[in-house]
């Protein structure tokens, strides 16, 4: 995602220590959003509503992206990549676990391995498509 962050701002005629402040702020909003949203769900166990909830704060963040980024509004666009990290980091954390839970009667790391490798190969896709794309 760092990658692609990249890529968008230079695009949008950023200056690349803009790029940089993006991506760093996206790593720095996700590890405070793993440490919040991390403890709030072992507290609950509400794995599901909280991976709704997650996926459409992210959806609204880049709907807010995308017309913050072309007005050159580089505060709040920055601020808005920390909202996205702190939503969209530990939703990968949480799904991984979700989905360890879902398929009970196998074990742990071998639920954990397949969704961990699914998810590096749609990476790989993704980052390839949006980089031909952009």
């Amino acid at each position: 995602m760092v990658t692609v962050i990249g890529d968008i701002s230079i695009r949008d005629h950023y200056p690349l220590s803009a790029a940089y402040m993006f991506g760093s702020l996206f790593i720095s909003g996700g590890i405070a959003g793993a440490i919040v949203i991390g403890n709030q769900v072992q507290k609950t166990k509400n794995f599901k509503h909280t991976i709704v909830t997650l996926c459409s704060l992210c959806f609204s963040i880049l709907l807010g992206l995308l017309v913050f980024l072309k007005k050159d509004f580089e505060w709040f666009s920055g601020m808005l990549f920390t909202a996205l990290g702190f939503c969209l980091l530990p939703l990968y954390a949480i799904s991984v676990d979700f989905g360890a839970e879902l398929t009970y009667p196998l074990h742990e790391s071998f639920s954990t391995g397949i969704i961990v490798l699914l998810g590096q190969i749609f990476s790989v896709i993704y980052i390839t498509s949006s980089t031909y794309y952009i």
